[in-house]
């Protein structure tokens, strides 16, 4: 890929690693590069985009008006944006998400192939916390599985991803499940 990398801006003191200020853009129009570092049979095909104001100290970096973008032709529309910070900690994280996968393959990638049979999805959240205590609110998950039957969720959950778990408060969900007429 033509993967391209933009950096502008200063670090007032580069020596103790202080005052850092800069502009990234990262651009990656076949995400065959950027993806085949997640190994596990990323799907490889599709554009990524991310433009960031990174501040801070080089031990505690931020990211700023962080905006992600990761697009295939017809199957993937993915966006991300806010903030984040503290990038070595991964806390202070404050991201708007929102986008649509069409590919049930993608779905499996995307689930470890827990959740086989999605074929098409889309969503949209507000992601705040930290690594260790992930919150999402207002999510709206709607996902279609075998042509017709949609699995719509919709609410406020608490991750804790080194647990693989759910916490054990703020789980506020709504489920519907919508099938086809029997004939």
């Amino acid at each position: 890929g033509d993967l391209s990398i933009n950096v502008a801006g200063s670090i007032a003191d580069p020596v103790a690693g202080r005052g850092v200020d800069l502009h990234l853009q990262a651009r990656d129009p076949d995400l065959s590069t950027s993806l085949a570092l997640l190994g596990n049979g990323a799907p490889a095909s599709g554009t990524l985009a991310i433009d960031a104001k990174v501040i801070g100290n080089y031990d505690a970096l931020a990211l700023q008006r962080l905006e992600l973008t990761l697009k295939t032709a017809n199957s993937i529309d993915v966006r991300a944006v806010g903030d984040i910070a503290d990038l070595q900690t991964l806390s202070g994280i404050a991201l708007t998400v929102s986008g649509r996968v069409d590919d049930a393959e993608i779905w499996q990638w995307l689930t470890v192939g827990k959740l086989r049979g999605i074929q098409r999805g889309q969503f949209s959240g507000a992601l705040t916390g930290d690594a260790r205590d992930l919150r999402v609110t207002d999510m709206s998950l709607e996902m279609t599985a075998n042509s017709d039957l949609v699995l719509a969720l919709r609410g406020h959950v608490e991750v804790d991803l080194k647990s693989r778990s759910l916490g054990d408060s703020a789980l506020d969900l709504a489920l519907t499940l919508a099938a086809p007429k029997l004939a």
